[in-house]
């Protein structure tokens, strides 16, 4: 059987097999959105999770055999993140191994954002990045091949010849209105030898909530820059009818809990209050087990988070970051110490757990702050906020803290692409612990400090974990009880596990 598209989430490095620091098991939904987008517009398309084939045994002549077998017209690898940089470029040069002339295109966030080195140093096997929203411009891409046309016309694609060109994301390029992109579906995914499709989702799954630029400028994250390079620079989120419907078909799927891990709660009390009334209204929360979202603590009210709870969110990533005012200052996070501990208490009230995300190595920090970021943790915790990770923040192209470095007192120790393909390098076993991942080092504190630090708080909230179960089972059958298709002891193994992880969380 053959396919007009095939669509490849790479492995982290191929060398590594099974034991890379970040898991490439779960494919991103933006690549499933362009499988969905192609698919409504005819082409037939095959999704492959190249990890999961190597996992298995299945050795590189026989993928490539496959890929042969398959003949597709183009090839799509995704790069989310710089961990799957490695991976990605040698997916790429597997499959002009096996079918020279076959157009092979990247695309993703940190693909976005190192598209001219990308395209400058392996032009000989990726043939462009695609920048930005992919799922019109990717459609464009197909269309071209499919007529013969060449592809140096299409809005965002960056290609070389003789030098790097950067074709810039015109306004029909990205969908005005978001609700026309298809859902995704994971029945695309396919099996790489016996090209039969998955028969069900992963257990949780992640939905696209919305899209677009964050108002905020928090100096060491991409999302209030990233229109630039992404080509939204509006705002904008999925109609609840449209959610409904994205849910509703990955529950037919197979998943079981889902998660907004994007910036759903910057739309705003009324649009999050209208979403979350029609997930109750349509019954999806009879049958699922739960919703997790990310806030920045303080935006979400006692009101949203009752509504939340109602609708089964039971739990919340907070990014805390820093116990330090002077910190979230110079870094622009739009919270306070006060709305942070605000925060835990109402949530944790409106029957939601509160889980604690935390940074060190940020501009400004000083060892002093440090301390005040364990203070802020041992308050969090006796609210009943759960710490559930802990990383070095990672400088990286497209932030404040990288591009205007020298400005915030930052040293950046990783500075082009293939600088940050140490983290396709590093094993599992190493990467929380590994000092050639820190990015930089700031004014007050080296590498090694930077380092030291985020393994000094692991140490510590996992030598608290005991207590922490403790505070929070005085609130899990309460919990509980908002949340039909949980229990209790559910919830407490769930708690226990994040807490057990936290010594592996990496960058």
């Amino acid at each position: 059987m053959t396919t007009d598209v095939l669509l490849i989430h790479p492995p982290v490095n191929f060398k590594l097999k099974g034991e890379p620091a970040m898991s490439s098991l779960y494919i991103g939904y933006g690549l499933l959105h362009i499988a969905a987008a192609l698919r409504k517009s005819g082409y037939t398309v095959t999704v492959w999770n190249l990890e999961e084939a190597l996992m298995m045994g299945i050795p590189e002549d026989v993928i490539k055999e496959r890929i042969i077998s398959l003949d597709p017209k183009i090839v799509g690898v995704e790069m989310n993140w710089v961990h799957f940089g490695k991976g990605a470029l040698q997916t790429a040069r597997l499959v002009k191994e096996a079918l020279e002339n076959v157009p092979v295109i990247i695309g993703g966030l940190n693909a976005s954002f190192f598209a001219k080195e990308i395209v400058q140093k392996y032009h000989d096997v990726v043939d462009g990045v695609l920048r930005g929203e992919a799922e019109k411009t990717f459609l464009k891409v197909a269309e071209s091949v499919e007529k013969g046309r060449n592809l140096k016309d299409i809005g965002g694609l960056v290609w070389f010849e003789g030098k790097v060109r950067d074709n810039p994301l015109r306004k029909d390029d990205l969908y005005e209105n978001i609700d026309e992109i298809p859902p995704y579906s994971w029945r695309v995914v396919k099996h790489v030898i016996w090209d039969v499709p998955m028969t069900r989702a992963p257990l949780m799954v992640s939905i696209n909530s919305c899209r677009g630029q964050c108002p905020y400028k928090c100096v060491y994250c991409v999302g209030g820059k990233i229109g630039s390079v992404m080509g939204r620079t509006k705002y904008t989120v999925h109609s609840p009818e449209w959610i409904v419907e994205q849910v509703n078909l990955l529950r037919e799927e197979g998943a079981e809990e889902f998660a907004f891990q994007d910036d759903l709660y910057l739309a705003g009390k009324k649009r999050l209050i209208n979403i979350m009334r029609t997930l109750r209204k349509e019954g999806v929360t009879d049958n699922v087990l739960g919703f997790n979202m990310t806030s920045i603590p303080g935006f979400l009210d006692r009101e949203t988070l009752k509504e939340a709870c109602r609708a089964g969110v039971f739990n919340i990533d907070y990014g805390v970051e820093t116990g330090s005012a002077d910190v979230l200052r110079i870094c622009r996070r739009p919270t306070t110490i006060e709305r942070i501990l605000d925060s835990m208490k109402v949530t944790i009230s409106e029957g939601i757990i509160p889980f604690t995300w935390w940074m060190t190595g940020l501009p400004g920090e000083t060892f002093e702050d440090i301390d005040k970021t364990f203070k802020l943790i041992d308050q969090t915790i006796s609210l009943g906020g759960v710490p559930k990770w802990v990383t070095p923040v990672i400088a990286i192209p497209g932030t404040d803290m990288f591009d205007r470095a020298e400005e915030y007192g930052v040293k950046l120790r990783l500075k082009t692409f293939d600088d940050f393909l140490v983290f396709s390098d590093l094993k599992s076993r190493h990467m929380s612990s590994h000092l050639a991942a820190i990015t930089h080092e700031t004014e007050h504190m080296s590498a090694y400090d930077i380092l030291n630090a985020a393994l000094s708080i692991k140490r510590y909230i996992y030598s608290k974990r005991k207590e922490i179960l403790w505070i929070l089972k005085k609130h899990l059958n309460s919990i509980a009880s908002r949340h039909p298709n949980l229990s209790a002891d559910m919830l407490e193994k769930r708690i226990k596990d994040h807490i057990d992880y936290i010594p592996k969380t990496f960058f």
